[in-house]
């Protein structure tokens, strides 16, 4: 506590500034108590949070709702352009931890699409980080709320690889994130997914091999994806990688879809084995 009310940068203040400084914290504090404003205190906290964001990102991440939303309502560009130790700015750090209210609040904010741009220090934009979470379904709605009523291109500007060549979407699947799949198999460009694997292997091998059922299934309704269900990569099909990885409820569902002579399926996986 002692090091927050510590003025910043005391070295470098004169004392006409120290006494500045001292008589707005004075001022804002009488505000509050009079009026149940908090606002010119937290104009007035800035100067110290920006010496020691990591307090911004402890409210955060302990969720401090009434803290967070109102603060973020007047830091400066300063502090929201700051970066913790993933890369991630406080907009990015509220996304990967399912900050909804505070998230909310940012968005109000005006000016605001340079942090809606941003990537972490592992190429991870928003969607790469609301992938991540199976309980974002809220968030992920508010923003494409925000993205669609902002004619903000979400497929152009978000469909992209992380340092891992992962999409927001392969991320879903690979969590077994029903929610975000489904959002995002309306943004995802399908012919960038089937390549991005050196075997060749296309969304629904990429399905097969998390073992998701649920997700196959939905993948498999829509008519630009049921092609690659019978396609093969470099080695194999999706029924065969399904047969290979024992998932067998895969097999049995992709064999009612793409019927295949016994035999000659035995014979393949008796070839891969």
């Amino acid at each position: 506590m002692i090091k927050i009310l510590q003025l910043p940068n005391q070295s470098s203040l004169n004392n006409v500034q120290v006494t500045d400084t001292l008589k707005r914290l004075e001022e804002s504090i009488h505000h509050l108590f009079q009026n149940n404003d908090l606002k010119p205190m937290l104009r007035t906290s800035r100067l110290f949070i920006i010496q020691r964001p990591e307090l911004f990102y402890h409210a955060i991440e302990n969720n401090y709702s009434d803290l967070i939303t109102s603060f973020v309502s007047v830091a400066g560009q300063k502090l929201l352009e700051h970066r913790n130790d993933q890369g991630d700015t406080p907009f990015l750090y509220g996304i990967r931890l399912n900050r909804v209210i505070f998230i909310q609040a940012f968005l109000q904010r005006e000016n605001i699409n340079e942090y809606i741009y941003d990537v972490n220090y592992q190429g991870q934009n928003i969607f790469h980080l609301l992938a991540m979470n199976n309980d974002s379904n809220e968030l992920f709605e508010l923003i494409i709320d925000y993205l669609d009523r902002n004619s903000i291109d979400i497929k152009e500007k978000f469909d992209r690889i992380d340092d891992d060549k992962r999409t927001p979407l392969q991320i879903a699947i690979s969590k077994h994130n029903f929610s975000a799949m489904r959002h995002l198999i309306k943004y995802s460009d399908k012919e960038i997914v089937q390549t991005s694997d050196t075997l060749g292997e296309n969304l629904i091998h990429f399905t097969v091999r998390y073992g998701d059922l649920l997700i196959l299934k939905y993948l498999l309704e829509n008519e630009d994806l049921i092609e690659q269900g019978n396609r093969s990569s470099l080695t194999m099909t999706p029924y065969q990688l399904a047969i290979h990885l024992k998932h067998d409820d895969m097999k049995e569902y992709l064999e009612k879809i793409y019927p295949q002579p016994k035999l000659e399926c035995e014979e393949e996986i008796s070839d891969n084995e």
